[in-house]
């Protein structure tokens, strides 16, 4: 029996999250790095590589060339960052995000290793160790790297000469490390052609291609700027794009962003250069893997009534073609921007290019340590013209965006990579169909907001559903409750029914059933929101009950009603819960209807 790839045990998943995220921002020569390779026995030497750099657009074009080389029948490694809602993203071999136990495992080997490094690490140095020796061990044919920022001394070029080195849209980003022209970046990230190899450039200003070309004759490489004019754009939707290029008839690429079709073409460019060096790179392997790749986060559609769409805009650049895309697919529509930037990026450019699709911002707070205070956003947007508001959460924010919007418009979160797994995570539950709303409040001249979505349980035994009944206050509800940060919806369901009920739900059980939602006005003038997700689900076994002091005071108790019974026992209750008891009886009334 083979041996696994790592045979040292050690720390569990959490703790390896946790020792990664606990290296400084501190930077080394690329020099420090290779003399760490070759105490691991140099694995990026075993490698071949396709190279990405660029300002925007590296993260799809290095999944796109990743995937057909996989649909090729190659194994394959991609190396991207930031993540979108696990660390284990970062590093993929043939299509899978790498193991928890793997990931595990090979920190644990790491760890005395670089702890007896005479200079600390910085975290990026450390994850790309690490993605390079995980491919390494897995035996990948070939890995397609992106680069973290700029490419001369990213520490990404630690790898040999690759087979291609590929360039996206170069334009003004991050100016206080690379320059603060367009030449001086380009130069940065010209920085990872090497001798002998070829370099694959989108097309950009002249600018930017003469420092390429002139980086190409000075080491030896060849350069080859992709033709967009033989890019034809077939048809563009909220899921996908329709393209034809370079003698291949209409790709349909499941990205939709309108920039998209334009990293496509530059993806087939390098494919097309890796087949002339000899690898086995057909036309129908192009087509097959760009039309299974996937890549979250980029004009990602998460749900509809409002169109709820994530992008990673976050520098002037890729504003523009976000609202370029907006603008081609949802100009008719009143749209809501969701936003939270990094202090050091040019905020004012950034906003300057959103005005142009909405005046109406709602700033959400950022847990990160560059990230500006949403008030200080507020105030730069109003002076920049626009309208702005502020929220409490990204979940609020999320929230309010939608409220603002109405369900004929568009909610648009940009500004920054690192809130993506909290905007999807607000977003969850939403695209269920909507059982009736409860909606009774003009949101003009509100400033307060509370937002706590909440999922409930559908579970009927012979012909008697569980709700929870209080015996003081007179009235039944559905198991469940509140979401709180960080829990997705079948965590925070299986939480609140063994909590409210004494009952554990089979997890594998649960099918969403719909959405109830209800606005309510404070005492206070503020807007409590709640979006109710229904879900149905089987009971799997008993557990310990730990009712909150509120359900402790009201003598609530678990029983099986059946659904008349249950209908009988709200409608006659008139107490200061009549709203919220009169969305469970309609949804009573439902069940009965359909079940």
């Amino acid at each position: 029996m083979a041996p696994p790839f790592f045979m040292v045990t050690g720390m569990n998943y959490e703790e390896a999250i946790e020792y990664i995220h606990s290296f400084q921002r501190t930077k080394r020569p690329l020099s420090a790095t290779k003399k760490l390779l070759e105490k691991l026995g140099s694995p990026e030497k075993k490698l071949r590589y396709v190279h990405v750099a660029g300002t925007n657009g590296k993260g799809s074009t290095s999944a796109m060339i990743e995937s057909v080389l996989r649909a090729a029948g190659y194994c394959t490694g991609l190396f991207t960052s930031p993540f979108v809602t696990r660390f284990n993203e970062r590093i993929r071999v043939d299509g899978a995000d790498i193991g928890d136990n793997d990931l595990a495992e090979l920190v644990t080997e790491l760890k005395p290793i670089v702890e007896a490094e005479s200079e600390p690490l910085s975290e990026f140095e450390f994850v790309t160790v690490l993605g390079l020796t995980y491919f390494a061990r897995r035996g990948c044919n070939i890995a397609v790297i992106e680069c973290g920022l700029g490419g001369r001394n990213d520490c990404t070029n630690v790898i040999p000469a690759p087979e291609v080195c590929v360039f996206t849209a170069i334009g003004l980003d991050h100016t206080k490390l690379l320059g603060s022209t367009v030449s001086e970046i380009a130069r940065e990230k010209s920085g990872i052609i090497k001798p002998g190899t070829a370099a694959v450039s989108f097309g950009n200003s002249e600018e930017a291609e003469r420092v390429l070309r002139a980086r190409c004759v000075e080491v030896g490489a060849r350069y080859i700027r992709t033709n967009m004019s033989s890019l034809e754009i077939l048809g563009t939707g909220m899921k996908s794009c329709l393209f034809s290029y370079s003698g291949i008839e209409n790709i349909r690429l499941p990205l939709a962003g309108a920039y998209q079709p334009y990293n496509a073409a530059n993806a087939v460019t390098a494919l097309r250069v890796l087949a002339d060096i000899g690898w086995f790179v057909s036309d129908e392997s192009i087509r097959d893997g760009l039309e299974r790749m996937s890549w979250k986060g980029r004009f990602e559609l998460l749900s509809e009534k409002p169109d709820v769409i994530l992008d990673g805009a976050h520098n002037p650049q890729a504003c523009k073609a976000t609202v370029d895309s907006l603008i081609e697919k949802e100009n008719d529509k009143k749209i809501v921007f969701v936003i939270a930037v990094m202090a050091d990026k040019d905020v004012n450019g950034i906003v300057s290019e959103l005005l142009r699709a909405s005046d109406t911002f709602v700033c959400v707070p950022l847990n990160y340590p560059r990230a500006m205070p949403k008030v200080e956003l507020c105030k730069l947007i109003k002076k920049c013209g626009g309208n702005a508001i502020t929220a409490d959460s990204i979940s609020a924010g999320v929230s309010i965006a939608r409220q603002l919007a109405g369900k004929d418009g568009v909610v648009c979160c940009l500004g920054t990579l690192y809130f993506q797994n909290d905007v999807r995570a607000s977003t969850e539950g939403l695209e269920m169909r909507e059982l009736f709303s409860m909606d009774k409040r003009d949101y003009d001249g509100i400033q307060n907001w509370f937002v706590r979505p909440s999922v409930r349980a559908i579970i009927t035994r012979d012909g008697k559903i569980l709700m929870v009944r209080s015996k003081t206050l007179g009235f039944c509800k559905f198991p469940g409750g509140g979401i709180e940060a960080g829990e997705s919806h079948i965590e925070a369901l299986a939480r609140e029914v063994g909590e409210e009920s004494g009952y554990l739900i089979a997890k594998e059980s649960v099918r969403p059933f719909g959405m109830v939602h209800r606005v309510q006005k404070g005492d206070m003038g503020d807007i409590f929101l709640q979006d109710n997700f229904y879900y149905t689900c089987e009971i799997a076994d008993q557990c310990e009950r730990r009712l909150d002091d509120y359900e402790r005071e009201e003598g609530f108790e678990p029983e099986w009603l059946t659904i008349d019974e249950a209908i009988k026992i709200n409608a006659e209750y008139r107490g200061r819960y009549a709203d919220m008891i009169l969305r469970e009886r309609r949804v009573l009334e439902i069940i009965k209807s359909e079940l």
